[in-house]
């Protein structure tokens, strides 16, 4: 797989650390009705690639790609490259959203139907990047649907 800066990652996690997370990656997919439970965004800082994505506590850098995909065999994880044209706006909305805090409340996310600003996940966070209108409502199929 050849990743490059800005691009899109789709992520189906089939093992986690214990059963619960299993049971978690399955209910997300299940209740998006999605093959893939998780997303992240690749970014070259200095030539080297990073993986930034949601997680509970914030929006982060949270590891080289390369530590990303060595992980890769451990979770079973099958992965997805969409490209993404940067547009106007798109790195000032990556820098105001990285390290932010917000509370990543997936229960209300996956059962509420009037998804709120306040309620970031993974797919949020990409809506929100790509300049999507209506960000705080992006599921992972309208993702997959808009990018090439």
């Amino acid at each position: 797989m050849k990743f490059k800066d800005w691009d899109i990652v789709f992520v189906r996690n089939e093992e986690g650390i214990s059963i619960f997370n299993k049971i978690f990656y399955f209910l997300i997919r299940f209740f998006l009705k999605s093959e893939y439970n998780h997303c992240i965004l690749i970014r070259d800082f200095n030539g080297i690639l990073f993986v930034c994505e949601a997680i509970t506590s914030g929006f982060v850098v949270s590891k080289t790609l390369d530590k990303f995909l060595e992980e890769q065999s451990k979770f079973k994880r099958k992965l997805l490259i969409k490209k993404f044209k940067v547009t106007l706006g798109s790195k000032e909305r990556f820098d105001k959203l990285i390290g932010a805090n917000y509370n990543a409340r997936y229960l209300k996310y996956l059962l509420d139907k009037n998804h709120n600003k306040f309620s970031f996940n993974c797919f949020q966070s990409i809506g929100f990047i790509i300049n999507e209108k209506e960000w705080w409502k992006t599921k992972p199929n309208y993702l997959l649907k808009i990018l090439d």
